[in-house]
């Protein structure tokens, strides 16, 4: 294995954001499943030793998933390299982010034993990097995809994620459909470029909208705003769910946080998520899904009206 591939050296390519799906007959399509981005290195032929876990900032992870490197991943004797993402579904079938982040900070052997069957993870192959000690990396993905499908040895704890030619509006559409995190769009002759975000890869997440109210405000340093505390209605009032800190500039967090500082009920008790006010104020934000405790996940404000102070 050469240097570059390392274990532990190694930074996966990354993908660019952009905000909407498209159609190209020279790109591929790729469901973006919501985990952890684990490189395999499948270092030798036994089912059961010579499978190593890495984390996309390089930390073993091993130990974490048993479940994972007591599978082959490649076909006997192969051995080489597989880029992917670790998930846990949910009792709907659907990737849970906060499922498979329980899974990856369990440290106790016993704790990750009962996990086994509690939050069994799932590992999605979706590029192949090396083969039998010869580098793929210049090679265009198509031929990686091939080469992946062809030594893959899929089943429960494996899977290959299919490729979409052409058709990335209608695949977008299916994981609207779906309600999954999103697509990666990647030209078919693209090489992998180590530690490269490059706008071969582009990532199209789907992000639900919501009306809400503005309930309150986080100060950071130098007693700036920080964030704003958002509420949904429901039939008992208004139930906290989160904050936002991006999609204002400076200048309206400032605005912001006159008005809201002069709203001020009381002084927060230790441990309070937010600083509450007098008034509620309608907001609309996007966020990427409700979370476990029923908060918004990467919200971003989209519209709020500051009141004058």
């Amino acid at each position: 294995m050469s240097a570059s591939l390392d274990f532990g050296s190694l930074r996966p390519m990354e993908p660019v954001a952009v905000t909407a799906p498209f159609d190209d007959p020279q790109w591929l399509f790729q469901v973006k499943w919501d985990g952890i981005r684990a490189l395999a290195f499948v270092r030798c032929g036994n089912e059961n030793e010579g499978i190593r876990l890495q984390s996309r900032r390089g930390r073993a992870m091993t130990v974490q998933f048993p479940e994972i490197i007591g599978e082959p991943i490649l076909r006997l004797p192969h051995r080489g390299l597989v880029d992917g993402e670790l998930i846990v579904l949910d009792e709907q079938g659907k990737p849970n982010f906060q499922r498979i982040l329980r899974r990856e900070r369990m440290g106790l052997p016993a704790v990750i034993q009962a996990s086994l069957s509690s939050l069994p993870a799932v590992f999605m192959a979706f590029d192949l990097l090396e083969l039998d000690d010869l580098p793929l990396l210049d090679r265009p993905l198509v031929e990686r995809l091939t080469l992946l499908q062809a030594h893959l040895v899929v089943g429960e704890r494996v899977q290959f994620v299919e490729a979409v030619p052409c058709d990335g509006i209608a695949l977008f559409q299916a994981v609207q459909a779906l309600e999954l995190e999103g697509m990666i769009a990647k030209e078919a002759a693209s090489p992998y470029l180590i530690g490269k975000k490059h706008r071969a890869w582009k990532k199209i997440k789907h992000f639900r909208r919501l009306d809400c109210w503005i309930i309150g405000y986080c100060e950071g340093e130098r007693g700036r705003l920080a964030s704003l505390a958002l509420a949904e209605a429901t039939e008992k009032g208004l139930r906290y769910i989160g904050n936002v800190g991006t999609g204002f500039t400076e200048k309206e967090a400032a605005r912001w946080h006159q008005v809201l500082k002069a709203q001020q009920t009381a002084i927060p008790a230790q441990g309070s998520p937010f600083i509450p006010v007098q008034k509620a104020y309608p907001a609309t934000v996007r966020f990427l899904e409700w979370t476990g405790n029923l908060q918004l996940r990467h919200p971003l404000l989209i519209e709020a009206r500051i009141p004058s102070a």
